[in-house]
């Protein structure tokens, strides 16, 4: 989501052969015996390629060391003809996920066994995943952060593969990536933000408080404290961080581009910030299990296990679920995409619905 708010690596092996002349053969003359040929393997050309065991030692052709080096054995460098050179490609139809997000025009997920899977836009190397095994995901705006198993921090995508930002040295436990910063919580409580120089406010959360779950959208963060609190930050040019009062407990917050929204222990969902596109107004006398916000829509699941969504740009297709069951919803760009009850993935709007690197 934009809970929001991750290389296909190519390689060419170019080898060249020189065109050695042919090594010229000796002539013998009629006047002198000719030479005794040996039978040790690789004495004469064509032993080593032949098929037999020349010496009798138990060891054929290349096998054997006295072959070591012939002409015969040296490794084949002429390309496969049924090798493309392109990354082994999966579509994301064929993966069974536990877990999704969706970014501002990309989405990732992790597998069963915490491996990442990426697709969609992959202009800054987003979708360009590493080979870990995760236990915490999310995709931001052009970029997708991941928890390894024992803690450590993988970002990729803009800024992260140009050095250009640093994740803090900790062990993360939950990731939350936004438009302009990502933000962690370690296996020691603390809340970790981090990003570019131009992300602002957004990477000051409030001194002291302790998260328990967070969401990040375009430029501000929302999260839950262990008081059950619902604290935000960053810019407020929608009023983004101006938290209305809300009576009932709340169990979770997602936050979209410039609006959040709060999901209450009595199925209700509160939310503030823009509204241009309707996103901060969910439909009336709905009950939801979970939500996810856009960039400038809404979604969520009702206890009917449909998803349900709302606001969303003209004509936008990413506000139109397909009907069926589901059990986990992400909301991206203009996108997205939700898991059913096998951990089969389904994604509308505009997103590149193509295979994964």
């Amino acid at each position: 989501m934009i809970r929001l708010h991750s290389p296909w690596v190519l390689l060419l092996l170019l080898v060249g052969c020189s065109d050695s002349p042919e090594p010229a053969t000796a002539a013998v003359s009629d006047s002198e015996p000719s030479p005794e040929v040996s039978t040790a393997e690789g004495s004469n050309v064509g032993d080593c390629g032949n098929g037999t065991d020349d010496d009798d030692n138990g060891l054929t052709d290349c096998d054997d060391p006295a072959c070591e080096g012939a002409p015969d054995c040296e490794e084949d460098s002429s390309p496969d003809p049924e090798d493309t050179g392109e990354a082994e490609t999966i579509h994301p139809s064929e993966v069974q996920f536990k877990f999704l997000s969706a970014g501002f025009t990309h989405v990732c997920g992790l597998d069963l066994l915490g491996k990442a899977y990426c697709w969609g836009g992959n202009e800054d190397g987003q979708s360009l995943v590493l080979d870990q095994t995760y236990t915490a995901l999310s995709s931001g705006g052009t970029h997708t952060c991941a928890a390894q198993v024992d803690g450590p921090m993988d970002c990729w995508g803009k800024g992260y593969d140009d050095g250009l930002v640093s994740v803090p040295d900790a062990n993360f436990w939950d990731v939350m990536s936004g438009g302009m910063a990502s933000c962690g919580i370690s296996f020691d409580g603390e809340f970790l933000c981090w990003g570019g120089e131009d992300a602002g406010p957004v990477l000051s959360p409030p001194e002291g408080a302790v998260f328990f779950d967070a969401s990040m959208g375009g430029s501000h963060g929302c999260g839950l404290t262990d008081n059950e609190e619902v604290l935000c930050w960053g810019e407020n040019d929608q009023n983004q961080t101006d938290v209305p009062e809300i009576s009932d407990m709340v169990v979770s917050v997602s936050s979209g581009g410039h609006h959040s929204c709060a999901l209450t222990d009595r199925y209700e969902v509160i939310c503030w910030g823009s509204d241009e596109y309707g996103q901060s107004s969910p439909p009336p006398d709905q009950q939801f299990m979970s939500i996810s916000m856009g960039f400038v829509h809404s979604c969520g699941i009702t206890r009917t296990e449909q998803v349900l969504c709302w606001g969303g740009l003209p004509d936008s297709e990413a506000v139109n679920p397909p009907s069926g069951a589901f059990e986990r919803v992400s909301a991206g760009g203009d996108h997205t995409c939700a898991l059913d009850s096998e951990g089969q993935v389904t994604c509308w709007g505009a997103i590149d619905w193509g295979d994964t690197p």
